[in-house]
């Protein structure tokens, strides 16, 4: 069955539609080896195209199985989406911007939880102090799309209410995170709204 099957319509109709591809493209013998005992997501390159005709444009790369495949399978993962018309957004090349009806719009892509190769974002950092304020400077609104928190917490941990505040503090108007695999309740932070997890 299509995933996206009662959503189609929905997304075709809207402006921008942004999802977090949590894996790599490629096969389970190509996974490097690593600390974290975290399951690997293999994903076929066939199944890319899915996200297409969901109505996705947008895709951000940035979270804790993204070097399953090592940083050549994150390469790899970013091309297949490209040569499938779709936006890759990741860290290295965050901020993107995306016009909507007269209004800049910028995207920041993020990930705090530890991948297989032992990388992620620290925060706070001036790396992403920068990235947050050419953001700022350019767009309109600033989303940041955040990797982050515990699995299977039903509430949002102080380090995520931490970095949230930071995040908003350098420029941040929209937080949109992932990773609990549940739904956080969303907050306003400084009169700004943070979703903790959207599941």
């Amino acid at each position: 069955t299509f995933p996206w099957e009662k959503l189609t319509a929905l997304f075709q109709s809207a402006d921008l539609v942004v999802g977090n591809l949590e894996g790599a493209v490629g096969k389970n013998r190509e996974v490097s080896p690593g600390e974290t005992q975290s399951p690997v997501f293999a994903i076929d390159s066939s199944a890319i195209q899915l996200l297409g005709r969901a109505g996705f444009n947008i895709i951000t790369t940035e979270n804790n199985h993204s070097t399953d495949q090592g940083k050549n399978g994150k390469k790899n993962t970013i091309n297949v989406l490209q040569n499938h018309h779709l936006t890759p957004v990741y860290s290295g090349n965050s901020p993107q911007f995306f016009t909507v009806k007269d209004t800049v719009i910028a995207l920041v892509s993020l990930n705090t939880v530890l991948c297989r190769d032992s990388t992620r974002n620290q925060l706070p950092s001036v790396e992403i102090r920068q990235k947050l304020r050419l953001a700022k400077s350019l767009a309109k609104i600033v989303v940041v799309s955040i990797h982050w928190g515990s699995e299977l917490l039903d509430w949002p941990s102080m380090e995520q209410r931490e970095v949230a505040r930071w995040l908003i503090k350098n420029g941040a108007d929209i937080i949109i995170g992932s990773h609990p695999h549940v739904i956080q309740k969303p907050e306003l932070i400084d009169g700004k709204p943070v979703f903790f997890s959207l599941g």
